[in-house]
């Protein structure tokens, strides 16, 4: 109780984890066949059982962006993989469209543009961050959003110490 899960790969449900890269919470095991009763990121709750169905989110995993969020470019972006070459620019969000958990797992949309990015090219924005832009651009001309993507930033590179290098 208290864990997080997601449902393992090649896993499909149309309960409470029914998109890919969904990560719940435990919140009962009662020890039947179908023990474990698990709350959505929606708030919505469903039975799974313990055969491979699922599995433990690891700390790197719970930091995932959420399917149907807003991403951005991380700092050093451009050194991982071929996130250079996507339709992503550094100031700009794009709607996380798809996780299948690969290697490359991000499917991302800006405009009518999509890319595949790695895990470590991009971070989520909440819709508060991102301002009134829509999920193909941000703008950078009001200061109250610039103000915000830079307090994003700092909090980035605070969890994440090794990144620093990249800006100074």
């Amino acid at each position: 109780v208290g864990s997080k899960v997601k449902l393992a790969p090649g896993e499909t449900n149309e309960g409470c984890l029914n998109l890919p890269g969904d990560v719940g919470t435990v919140i009962a095991n009662d020890g039947s066949d179908v023990p474990y009763n698990v709350r959505g990121p929606r708030g919505d709750t469903g039975w799974f059982s313990a055969a491979g169905r699922l599995v433990l989110v690891s700390e790197d995993d719970q930091d995932r962006p959420p399917v149907g969020g807003l991403v951005c470019l991380t700092p050093g972006y451009e050194r991982v993989g071929d996130a250079a070459g996507g339709p992503l620019k550094p100031g700009q969000t794009g709607k996380l469209v798809e996780d299948d958990g690969s290697a490359k797992p991000f499917k991302v949309k800006v405009g009518a543009q999509e890319w595949w990015y790695q895990a470590e090219a991009l971070m989520a924005v909440s819709s508060s961050e991102a301002g009134d832009s829509d999920a193909s651009e941000s703008s950078d001309s009001d200061d109250d959003d610039d103000d915000a993507k830079i307090d994003k930033l700092k909090r980035y590179l605070v969890d994440h110490p090794d990144s620093a290098e990249v800006v100074q």
